[in-house]
C-alpha cells in the first residue's frame, strides 16, 4: 500500500512542477484558497508594470525570487523562480494570481497529499504530528510573508508606474 500512496504523491509532484513551469492557466486559477488579501491602490494613469519590473522588485538574496506571468490585462500569475538555489528555500505550498491587486494563494496538492500520507502512516506517533504541523506551519508562514510582499510590491508599482523613457535618437 505504501508504494502506491507514495507513487501517487510523486506523480502529483511531477505534474505540479510541469504545470507550474508551463504556466498552465487552470493550475494557477483553481484550487483550495489558503491566502486571500486585497490591496487598495489607485492605478497609475500611465498603465501597469511589466512582469519583468515586478520580478526585479521581488528578487531576494536569501530566498527564492518570484517569477510573474501576465495572464490578462489585470491578472498576473506568480510562482517561485525555477532552478534558483538559495540559502533559505522552501517547498512552495501556495501559488497565486494577482488581479486588481488581489492576491490569492492556493494550496499545492503535493504537500496536502504528503500531509495525508503522514497522517495515514504515522498517526500513532505524537512526535510525527508535532513535526508535521511545525514544518507545514513554517512553510505557510514563509509563503504568507512572501505573498503579502507580492501584494505590497504590486500595489506600489501599479500606483507609481510610469512608462520607461525612450532615448532620443
Amino acid at each position: 500500500m505504501e508504494f502506491w500512496v507514495f507513487s501517487i504523491i510523486f506523480t502529483v509532484a511531477i505534474l505540479e512542477i510541469i504545470l507550474s513551469i508551463i504556466w498552465n492557466r487552470t493550475y494557477f486559477r483553481i484550487g483550495i484558497p489558503i491566502f486571500r488579501k486585497t490591496y487598495t491602490s489607485v492605478p497609475s494613469s500611465y498603465g501597469k508594470p511589466t512582469p519583468a519590473e515586478l520580478e526585479e522588485n521581488m528578487k531576494s538574496t536569501w530566498t527564492h525570487s518570484v517569477a510573474f506571468k501576465e495572464f490578462g490585462p489585470d491578472e498576473y500569475a506568480f510562482r517561485d523562480q525555477m532552478f534558483e538555489f538559495k540559502l533559505f528555500g522552501s517547498t512552495p505550498i501556495m501559488r497565486g494570481s494577482s488581479g486588481s491587486i488581489r492576491v490569492i494563494g492556493y494550496a499545492n496538492y503535493f504537500p496536502l497529499l504528503m500531509m495525508v500520507a503522514f497522517i495515514i502512516f504515522l498517526f500513532r506517533e505524537p512526535i510525527a504530528w508535532f513535526l508535521l504541523f511545525a514544518i507545514f506551519g513554517l512553510l505557510y508562514a514563509m509563503d504568507f510573508w512572501r505573498f503579502n510582499k507580492v501584494g505590497r510590491v504590486a500595489s506600489e508599482k501599479w500606483r507609481t508606474w510610469v512608462p520607461p523613457t525612450i532615448p532620443a535618437g
